[in-house]
């Protein structure tokens, strides 16, 4: 088979977005300073909505229904220029639990000066 139609037909079965390739999975870590260079969208069939997938220069996340909400929000206020420019350098981000009123804990994101960044 050549390539050129190998390579056809991997991209009918990848799951996952460019910007996830060569990168490994990790979990967002409470307290940790993550500086995201890339942010992408997935679709949750089950579900019927989107969330974000954030990435620095050697991992990828995903985020939960908060930092979506979060993501969705800053490509809302920005123009694509200045989201560029942002991420050119990285968005500094420090991520952290709180508790629902229905005594259930989820994520949230903050934006951060880039100092000790992982």
């Amino acid at each position: 088979m050549k390539l050129s139609i190998l390579n056809k037909l991997q991209e009918i079965t990848k799951s996952g977005l460019d910007m996830m390739d060569g990168k490994t999975l990790e979990t967002f870590e409470v307290g940790v300073v993550y500086k995201i260079v890339e942010i992408g969208y997935m679709h949750d069939n089950k579900r019927d909505e989107d969330y974000v997938v954030l990435a620095d220069k050697e991992h990828f996340y995903y985020g939960g229904m908060a930092i979506t909400k979060t993501f969705q929000s800053v490509e809302e206020k920005l123009s694509t220029s200045e989201l560029k420019e942002v991420l050119k350098d990285g968005l500094a981000i420090v991520v952290e639990t709180k508790m629902s009123k229905n005594k259930r804990e989820y994520t949230i994101c903050s934006f951060v000066e880039d100092s000790e960044t992982k």
